[in-house]
């Protein structure tokens, strides 16, 4: 009942041969006729080498299942012009102080329009700002305040592979199965075998969201979280990485939302 590709598995496993059965068969006109059986199979250790292998690629075929499924659409926001049309802006300055006196600077990061922002919201805005007593930061603001100077932003559609992290909180119930029977749970992704990530990356072309830098691209909207150096463990939901930051990092600037709370903060991130 093997597939062609569990035949494959055979190719190099030396077989032995279990036993013989000789049958007579019961014609008259050939008393003499009999056909003899030879049963082979593999010895003891290489079953169980077999067997091995025949479950890490169940597992291989299970996880690139799990990968197509959870795979979802991502948006580079880019200074290239596309058919999108402008989703937002980058740099500038804002045209009402208003909103910001309470500091005594505020410069935008980037402002996006709610066509862009995959949650509810009035738009997104970004921003630097220094305080009067001489702090400083990032803050978020679930609103598009207007900018000028700014360089417009266009959306460009691309494709967002989880992590394995993802794919063992978010997979299937086969998943779930699967992790059972290592004796793990499905916050359990950091005692799975140390090269396993490494051959799933592999095996699903999995790039954090990252790699996708380039020279007019300035941000990156609804990728998968990944994990940094300094985290301990895969953001869980109903927390939602909504946008990151590509150009003028490092830091990385991402910025988060609560389903449950309807609740914005950011976090800045270094590799």
């Amino acid at each position: 009942g093997f597939t062609e590709r569990h035949a494959r598995l055979y190719q190099g496993f030396p077989m032995q041969k279990i036993c013989q059965t000789t049958q007579r068969y019961p014609y008259p006109e050939r008393p003499n006729h009999t056909k003899v059986s030879l049963f082979w199979g593999f010895s003891r250790d290489f079953a169980s080498l077999f067997l091995d292998k025949l479950e890490e690629m169940n597992a291989e075929d299970l996880l690139q299942q799990e990968a197509r499924r959870l795979t979802r659409d991502a948006l580079l926001l880019t200074t290239t012009e596309t058919p999108s049309g402008i989703v937002g802006h980058w740099g500038g300055e804002f045209v009402q102080a208003g909103p910001f006196k309470h500091h005594q600077t505020a410069e935008p990061v980037f402002v996006l329009t709610a066509q862009a922002v995959p949650v509810p919201s009035q738009g997104l805005t970004v921003y630097r700002h220094q305080n009067r007593e001489g702090t400083g930061g990032f803050s978020v603001l679930p609103k598009a305040h207007r900018v000028k100077g700014a360089e417009p932003l266009y959306a460009q559609l691309k494709e967002s592979v989880p992590p394995l992290q993802a794919i063992c909180l978010y997979g299937s119930t086969e998943v779930e199965r699967w992790l059972r029977g290592l004796g793990l749970s499905r916050m359990d992704d950091w005692q799975l075998p140390a090269d396993l990530e490494d051959t799933y990356n592999t095996l699903v072309g999995y790039e954090p969201w990252p790699w996708w830098s380039g020279p007019d691209v300035a941000l990156v909207m609804n990728p998968w979280p990944m994990m940094w150096p300094d985290d301990e463990v895969y953001p869980i939901a109903p927390a939602g990485l909504v946008a990151a930051t590509l150009r003028d990092a490092e830091p990385y600037l991402q910025v988060w939302w609560s389903e449950a709370s309807m609740g914005w903060w950011l976090d800045l991130k270094t590799t």
